[in-house]
């Protein structure tokens, strides 16, 4: 079984799938968040067996493994296929995180 240790509570709502961690931190700021009844300040720390509650609904994270899709485009593609290959990945995808690299060579 797998030990977990505290951890900053914006990283623990952006890994359930609530929202990225910069809009996490806002939620936080705003006092929408609270970790064990109490309204927390950015910065704290939680043990995901805590209960966290965003905007007064409990946190649940999943058990599934996240996916990784692996999406290679042309160097110029048309514009006019762009919104089927999104397209094709929300039918794929409950949950899409976008990650973007560009590499330089």
């Amino acid at each position: 079984m797998k030990e977990f240790k505290t951890e900053r509570v914006q990283k623990l709502i952006a890994n359930a799938g609530v929202c990225s961690r910069r809009e996490a931190e806002k939620l936080i700021q705003d006092g929408k968040v609270r970790v064990n009844g109490k309204t927390i300040e950015l910065g704290s720390k939680a043990h995901p067996s805590d209960a966290i509650f965003v905007n007064n609904k409990p946190l649940q994270f999943s058990q599934e493994r996240p996916t990784t899709l692996v999406l290679n485009k042309p160097p110029r593609p048309n514009p006019r296929e762009a919104p089927v290959t999104i397209q094709t990945l929300y039918i794929l995808c409950s949950r899409l995180l976008a990650i973007s690299a560009t590499l330089a060579f």
